[in-house]
């Protein structure tokens, strides 16, 4: 599992780990959005709290990643990417993944400051044709507050405008270090310094994992 703060790199490095590792990888906001955008169970309440920034909370999620984690392809495990953002939802994970004899482990942790989190999010817009994560900063300005599409194919998150990332930093830091501590106490946090360049963090982890 990654763990960190909006911005930190989870996404980048998961894609890293999942094409070296020859495993899945599994992001529980792209889980939820897509679940958003199929409707059925998900309600317009939370893709509204999605949209602003907030906390999927209670079952909602964790059914969704146990669902996942059953397909074929988990078989021999996966990258579990911005699954976890509250103590509640680490033990409901992990209880969940227990009763279905998987384990999660280890849980990296990406430490980035906020003001660098938050300029990675500004310049960061996302391709409608491969869902990945582009740095369009050289071609749009950091500055620009909206979420108007940059071209046909590229868009910025509703979540990744300025006053959005504010809100995403402030709940992060309220309330995922309680599950940090969980991690930590159970001795499964491996924690590693997300400033660095992307290959330097890959570097890091593959060394911690010893592989």
């Amino acid at each position: 599992m990654l763990i960190g703060p909006p911005g930190a790199g989870k996404g980048t490095q998961a894609e890293f780990l999942s094409k070296r590792l020859g495993i899945p990888r599994i992001s529980g906001g792209d889980l939820i959005r897509e679940a958003v955008a199929a409707g059925g169970e998900a309600t317009c309440e939370i893709g509204e709290i999605l949209q602003a920034g907030g906390i999927i909370e209670g079952p909602f999620a964790t059914n969704l990643i146990m669902r996942r984690l059953q397909q074929t392809d988990c078989r021999n495990g996966a990258i579990l990417e911005g699954c976890v953002r509250t103590l509640d939802q680490a033990i409901a994970l992990d209880q969940e993944t227990w009763h279905a004899q998987q384990t999660i482990k280890p849980v990296i942790l990406l430490e980035v400051a906020d003001d660098v989190a938050a300029r990675r999010l500004e310049s960061r817009w996302t391709s409608r044709s491969s869902g990945a994560p582009v740095d369009a900063q050289l071609a749009k300005p950091p500055e620009v507050s909206t979420a108007e599409p940059l071209t046909d194919d590229l868009y910025r998150r509703e979540d990744d405008i300025p006053h959005v990332i504010r809100k995403r930093q402030h709940l992060y830091r309220t309330t995922t270090p309680l599950a940090v501590e969980y991690y930590r106490e159970r001795k499964l946090l491996i924690e590693i310094d997300g400033e660095q360049n992307s290959m330097r963090v890959l570097d890091d982890i593959l060394r911690a994992l010893q592989i």
